[in-house]
């Protein structure tokens, strides 16, 4: 062997070294998955309340654009929508609130993609152990 082998060899690590080491990654892994936690809760709460509130503004929509006046002749007078049913589909499809659909649906992905996030997190965090 060569001087620089014995030399690295006989370096001896500080007594509890390792268990230092190993308290510090416990103690950053449960800060990563705390902040995880709070980041996904906030999140989705965020994305629930946006969501509330764009179901709110597609029924206020739904009855502002006339689109309940559509479905209620479906009911009433089919005879009229099946000779006409091209134009009854292009009136029905530009009377859709769209704006607020998109914004429901954003909310509902927002919303998952949350849940998923908080928890991939703490499985991982749980899954880490020495």
């Amino acid at each position: 062997m060569s001087n620089r082998s014995q030399y690295f060899l006989s370096i001896e690590p500080s007594l509890g070294l390792k268990e230092k080491i190993i308290y510090r990654i416990e103690k950053e892994t449960k800060q990563k998955a705390l902040f995880a936690f709070v980041f996904g809760g906030l999140t989705s709460l965020t994305s629930v309340l946006a969501m509330v509130y764009s179901l709110v503004l597609i029924v206020k929509d739904y009855y502002i654009s006339g689109l309940s006046e559509y479905v209620s002749l479906i009911f009433s007078d089919s005879s009229t929508i099946l000779s006409f049913w091209k134009e009854f589909i292009f009136s029905v499809v530009e009377s859709l609130p769209f704006l607020t659909m998109t914004l429901t649906l954003f909310s509902l992905w927002i919303f998952v993609w949350s849940i998923k996030y908080i928890f991939s997190n703490l499985r991982k965090s749980s899954s880490i152990s020495f």
